[in-house]
């Protein structure tokens, strides 16, 4: 695997082919925006923010299709990751913690329902691809 942070067509991560519950900073923001903007309705309440699942498979498929580079996705054993991560010259404990998530990852951690999420912001989380799709926007305008 290349260096980490130095080939951006190589997604090496240890997360098998888990789903991956994730949402965009925007969904995230609006949500903390309304519980911060009515923090008495909220008081007490613990939300699980998780936006449309899926895989890092998924994830690459979807990189390779809207940028036109092909991007793989490396399922690596967690020591292999863990070592890549101190290749590219994390400390230790921080290699160690990212393997450790990942590897997690891979066992079901990151998955979840995106009840809470969709209902702080009244709408649908918005979808993986069009978050991609707006970071490769942001990136190619600076």
């Amino acid at each position: 695997m290349e260096r980490a942070g130095s080939c951006w067509n190589r997604q090496g991560v240890c997360a098998g082919d888990a789903q991956i519950s994730a949402a965009s900073r925007a969904d995230y923001a609006e949500a903390a925006g309304v519980v911060l903007a009515s923090a008495n309705a909220h008081a007490g309440r613990t939300y699980e923010l998780a936006g449309p699942s899926f895989t890092m498979t998924e994830y690459a498929a979807e990189l390779s299709r809207l940028s036109g580079t092909q991007v793989d996705y490396v399922d690596l054993p967690e020591d292999a990751y863990r070592s890549a991560l101190l290749d590219a010259g994390l400390r230790e404990p921080v290699a160690a913690m990212l393997a450790q998530s990942d590897a997690a990852a891979r066992g079901g951690a990151l998955e979840g329902p995106t009840d809470d999420l969709e209902g702080l912001i009244g709408r649908p989380a918005t979808p993986m691809p069009d978050v991609v799709a707006e970071a490769l926007v942001a990136r190619a305008d600076g």
